[in-house]
């Protein structure tokens, strides 16, 4: 196994250099790729860091320069020869802009013998991650005559957020391009067309649409696995569109009469840096939480490879990764973006509460944890006995009391196990909906959270006749007012074994009701949200605290796939 030479070329603090010391790059015995892909790191520099290309301090990579162009056909002439000594020639993607490499499939047996060819540093099996605001403009002092936008003017005029993600919905008023002059001469980039992506779809708001679905066969892959999904940046998850309007969308856009947010009257969203441009990457395909779905490392690579050239000023990047290994083909990527003068956002993840859980724990990355915020949607379970619990609810209709109540692990379906149940398995999950509804029907179920998605939990019991969901913690954790599919309230820990004692009691049944959902501000905050990994070290060095900071990210409003959400 072989280290890196040096990092100290890279200007990077004594930290670093330690860091880098401990870190390994090739494979003693190249273990089995998730999808048969290895990722091939090149030893030369990529284009941000060779003596001849590299941009000036405060400047951006002309992709469109000679020099850039012949250094570019160099790299790949040397990534296809080390290719072609081992037998591979099935490549998927050429990096050079931040990361000099190749992704290509091929066999174990092939990628260890690469792996000990001259020239290469590193090669790697492909790796498959997964995706991880009305008052938050005021909450944060942005907002309001004495806020910042006001006070200062900057409301990110003319920068540029590349959001390498589940794709944007193009027509989102977040992303209407009236008001806006031409992008940018720092702009590169330019819009993939595609069947569900038109030149129209791009105007001088969404500036930039880009996909990468190699890791997962291309769009016959894509296909196959997803027969639902859109072969372009189409946003078809959601999850993508809500974190570039979260970052960047337009300022006081209503929200919509027809929105599953419409009911609580909240205040018109914006953006953190509403007049910013935005340009979408999308990695991360299928819905998230269901089998398959998630983000390729090698369409990752390929994404910050291309927007770092393209000329974004900010990476956004929810997605999850690594926690112990610095020269993980991303956080490589971001270190060479990083040296280009990119800043680079990623979110720490969630894995929490359990502490040193923290994702991308880079020194050149600026980890986010997400925080609460002083606005909460609440409703409450009213039991038959008369006590009242308080929880987080986003339902727009009640459960009417007198309901009958059951507990999951009362109701399992027929050859499924008592933790399929307990966990309320549906028809998303592996192996089907583990409820009876024989025994569901007409009732309020009580369900853990856990393994599955909380949605998915509700649309279980949905499926199986259902009316209501009481949503119980069975750790310490945080309660999420998330858009379920029957009425539900989502209760802490704390109350779970009083609930399950009086819904389990063998006479009478417990009944019970559920309220609407409601809105409520003045609540305390900020804390580190239940979900959200921690820190206050990393699991790859104990010298490098993180997250970097803490932002709200939790029942944040922000625009929903498709338009008019």
């Amino acid at each position: 196994m072989r280290r890196l030479n040096s990092l100290g070329q890279f200007g990077l603090p004594a930290i670093v250099l330690a860091i880098g010391s401990l870190a390994t790059s090739a494979m003693a015995a190249a273990p089995a790729s998730p999808n048969g892909v290895y990722i091939v790191e090149m030893s030369a520099p990529p284009v941000v860091e060779n003596t001849s290309t590299k941009p000036a301090d405060g400047q951006k990579i002309d992709p469109n320069s000679l020099a850039v162009i012949n250094y570019m056909n160099q790299l790949r002439a040397s990534q296809d020869a080390a290719l072609a000594s081992v037998g591979a020639s099935d490549k998927i993607h050429s990096y050079g802009y931040v990361f000099n490499g190749v992704a290509a499939k091929m066999t174990p047996q092939q990628a260890e013998k690469l792996s000990k060819m001259p020239g290469v540093l590193s090669v790697r099996p492909d790796e498959m991650n997964q995706l991880d605001t009305s008052t938050t403009p005021a909450f944060l002092g942005l907002s309001g005559a004495g806020g910042f936008w006001n006070s200062t003017g900057a409301k990110g005029e003319n920068i540029i957020i590349g959001v390498i993600d589940g794709g944007i919905t193009p027509g989102h008023p977040s992303f209407a391009g009236a008001g806006f002059g031409a992008p940018p001469p720092k702009w590169k980039g330019g819009c993939t067309l595609a069947p569900s992506w038109g030149a129209a779809d791009c105007n001088n708001k969404l500036i930039g649409a880009r996909f990468y679905n190699a890791g997962f066969g291309g769009n016959a892959g894509i296909l196959g696995l997803f027969p639902y999904e859109f072969t372009s940046t189409r946003d078809y998850d959601g999850h993508g569109t809500h974190t570039a309007s979260t970052s960047g969308g337009n300022e006081n856009i209503p929200i919509p009469p027809t929105s599953k947010w419409a009911p609580f009257g909240f205040a018109p969203i914006s953006g953190m840096a509403p007049r910013a441009r935005v340009a979408a990457y999308k990695v991360c395909w299928g819905i998230g939480g269901t089998p398959n779905a998630g983000c390729a490392t090698s369409d990752s690579v390929a994404a910050i490879d291309q927007a770092v050239a393209d000329g974004v000023d900010v990476i956004n990047y929810s997605i999850s990764g690594t926690t112990t290994d610095f020269q993980n083909p991303v956080e490589a990527a971001f270190r060479r973006a990083a040296t280009a003068g990119v800043f680079v956002a990623a979110s720490a993840g969630n894995s929490g509460p359990t502490t040193q859980t923290v994702a991308h724990p880079s020194p050149w990355i600026t980890t986010v944890a997400a925080a609460t915020h002083d606005r909460a949607l609440t409703g409450t379970l009213t039991l038959g006995n008369g006590t009242v619990h308080t929880g987080a609810s986003a339902a727009v209709a009640a459960v009417p009391p007198g309901t009958p109540m059951i507990l999951s692990s009362d109701a399992i379906r027929p050859g499924r196990t008592l933790n399929d149940a307990n966990l309320c398995f549906s028809s998303r999950d592996t192996g089907g909906n583990a409820l009876d509804p024989a025994k569901v029907a007409g009732k309020i179920v009580v369900c853990d959270r856990g393994t599955t998605d909380r949605v998915n939990k509700s649309f279980a019991v949905q499926e199986a006749g259902g009316v209501g969901m009481v949503l119980i913690n069975p750790t310490a954790n945080s309660v999420n007012p998330d858009f379920h599919s029957v009425p539900t309230v989502h209760l802490p820990n704390t109350v779970r074994t009083a609930i399950r004692t009086y819904v389990g009691s063998p006479v009478p049944t417990g009944t019970g009701a559920i309220s609407k959902g409601g809105a409520s501000s003045g609540n305390p905050a900020p804390f580190i949200a239940g979900f959200s990994s921690r820190g206050p070290s990393n699991a790859a060095s104990f010298n490098i605290l993180k997250p970097d900071v803490a932002a709200p990210g939790q029942d944040i409003m922000a625009g929903l796939a498709p338009p008019g959400n």
